[in-house]
């Protein structure tokens, strides 16, 4: 194992974990299977960190790169950074598909708020989780970007929690930046819940600032699917959501020129929090098996895009002093969500006795999708609070033309998702059915 940069690198292997206690750069480096770490022993009824793989304990600046590291215990962290960690995960390959597993948890607290990078990794099977059970927390910073992101696995047969690709908890704060990701869940072989979360506890908050709001933007979120073997309708997870627990909430985020596909109950969600705005995102989806054989299990109430208050009538934010339901926008997206019964492209609550959605400017598609066409066009625009839309029946083609979009996309971008080659030990193939190891 190469280290540079620090002498506070602890181990070894045989012992279970490796722990980072002083600044510098760490890697690249094969830690390997860890489900030979007697130490290491999960249960897929909740996360452990008793056994995890790489744990940062410093608040001086870490850099994590290049690093091959798998865990085949359920339940437990591969990487974990104490609040107040100043902490880089770049180029890293990650796998954690084991019921309940979570690739990476990033504490974070209002006294010691953490900055995070997480950029340019492969990740299979587990959750990367801002945040923390217990209190609402501040952040610094956290940069999720760039990321190749597959098969998130939450459950075995229906038990244990479920899991999320990317989920904030309880933390809000400055500088977040979602994007650039590439999240694909295959149908059997995954089990993912939300695919990108806001969750607030009660009395917590969740989201950015009114100065620095979060942002989600162009990433391919593609496959939201319950866990094997499932009965039909059971699936009621969504691409990406605002969501709360009681009179939590979640508040100034951003959700934009983000691309839905292949999700069996919904797209972009926002049901809590005050001033989501969701914008120029584009949801294709046919309802389908992914070899078109049969309709995918989508639930009767499966709908593109949906915004609703299920939290209490008046919540009041003390820290900013806005109220905690009202400036939700559904504006400019683009919209074909199909059903067995036919579209639902995206339904908003019209409650007048609370402050109402602003949709605006929502186009519904009526034509075969194409991959070179505008970003807005391929329908008429309706500004309704709810819509089907069932001139035109949405089909996998549709979804494979959505997915040739975003390749187009990232390749005009310049970016590059997932690890940059010849960082790491040894050279991994990222889309081999058999994983990583």
């Amino acid at each position: 194992m190469r280290i540079t940069g620090s002498d506070g690198f602890s181990g070894p292997y045989a012992a279970g974990t490796y722990t980072i206690t002083r600044g510098g750069a760490y890697g690249p480096t094969e830690i390997g299977d860890r489900s030979n770490d007697p130490n290491a022993t999960g249960h897929e009824s909740g996360p452990t960190f008793v056994g995890t793989p790489l744990c940062v304990t410093t608040i001086e600046p870490v850099t994590i790169e290049g690093v091959h590291l798998k865990s085949t215990v359920p339940g437990v962290v591969c990487i974990y950074a104490t609040a107040g960690a100043n902490v880089t995960v770049r180029n890293c390959y990650l796998d954690a598909y084991v019921r309940n597993g979570v690739v990476a948890w990033f504490n974070s607290s209002t006294d010691s708020p953490s900055t995070i990078t997480f950029e340019n990794n492969y990740v299979r099977g587990g959750t990367i989780v801002v945040g923390w059970w217990g209190g609402a927390t501040t952040l610094s910073q956290a940069h999720i970007r760039y990321n190749y992101i597959e098969d998130i696995y939450g459950r075995l047969d229906g038990t244990g929690p479920k899991r999320q690709a990317i989920h904030f908890h309880d933390v809000y704060g400055p500088n977040i930046d979602t994007s650039w990701n590439e999240i694909v869940n295959h149908w059997q072989r995954s089990c993912v819940e939300d695919v990108i979360t806001f969750y607030a506890d009660p009395n917590c908050r969740c989201g950015g600032t009114a100065a620095s709001r979060a942002q989600i933007h162009d990433n391919m979120i593609d496959g939201g699917w319950p866990w094997p073997g499932a009965p039909p309708d059971t699936y009621a997870g969504s691409g990406t959501i605002v969501d709360l627990y009681g009179d939590g909430y979640g508040a100034f985020a951003d959700f934009h020129n983000n691309q839905y596909v292949a999700l069996c109950n919904t797209g972009a969600d926002v049901s809590a929090g005050q001033s989501s705005h969701v914008y120029n995102n584009r949801v294709v989806c046919s309802g389908r098996l992914p070899d078109d054989s049969d309709w995918a299990p989508v639930p009767s109430y499966g709908t593109g895009m949906a915004s609703y208050h299920r939290g209490p009538a008046l919540l009041w934010d003390g820290i900013e002093g806005h109220p905690g339901w009202g400036d939700i926008k559904f504006t400019n997206n683009v919209a074909g969500f199909q059903r067995p019964t036919g579209r639902s492209d995206w339904w908003f609550e019209d409650n007048p006795g609370r402050d109402p959605v602003t949709q605006k400017g929502n186009l519904v598609i009526d034509a075969a999708v194409r991959a070179d066409t505008a970003w807005y066009s391929g329908g008429h625009v309706s500004d309704a609070t709810s819509e089907g839309g069932d001139a035109y029946t949405i089909t996998n083609a549709d979804q494979d033309a959505e997915r040739s979009r975003w390749q187009k996309k990232v390749t005009a971008s310049g970016h590059l998702v997932g690890p940059r080659s010849g960082l790491g030990p040894a050279e991994k193939c990222l889309y081999s059915d058999e994983g990583l190891w």
